[in-house]
């Protein structure tokens, strides 16, 4: 709802619209592609009773962000420069991808099988 009252915003005072459509088009397409994927992930790594908690949060943190991101972006945009807000983007996915993979595949990596030695069965 918020989005398409964003939407219109931005809209009425752009001089060009198309690029805007665009743009705000290919937001909510992946938007709305990610929430799936996310919902699906935390209920196949979270224990049956933790999973409505675990969505909640999610939820949660998802509203944050939907408010501390504009707040943020519009003060290095107004302080710095209008190449700010993409730089500023672009570092914090580059953060969160490194994060990622250190937690979960450098994680894989190391762990160590099993190094007792194997009792014979049949003794």
């Amino acid at each position: 709802m918020m989005g398409g009252f964003a939407q219109s915003g931005t809209e009425v005072f752009s001089k060009n619209q198309k690029p805007v459509i665009r743009t705000h088009t290919s937001i909510k397409g992946t938007d709305a592609g990610t929430k799936p994927i996310i919902t699906s992930a935390i209920t196949k790594v979270v224990a049956p009773e933790e999973i409505g908690g675990m969505l909640g949060i999610s939820a949660s943190l998802e509203s944050i962000t939907r408010v501390i991101a504009p707040t943020i972006g519009s003060f290095v945009l107004g302080s710095v420069g209008t190449w700010a807000p993409g730089v500023v983007s672009g570092a914090v996915i580059l953060w969160a991808i490194w994060f990622a993979y250190r937690r979960i595949v450098l994680a894989k990596a190391h762990v160590e099988p099993d190094t007792q030695p194997a009792e014979p069965c049949c003794a």
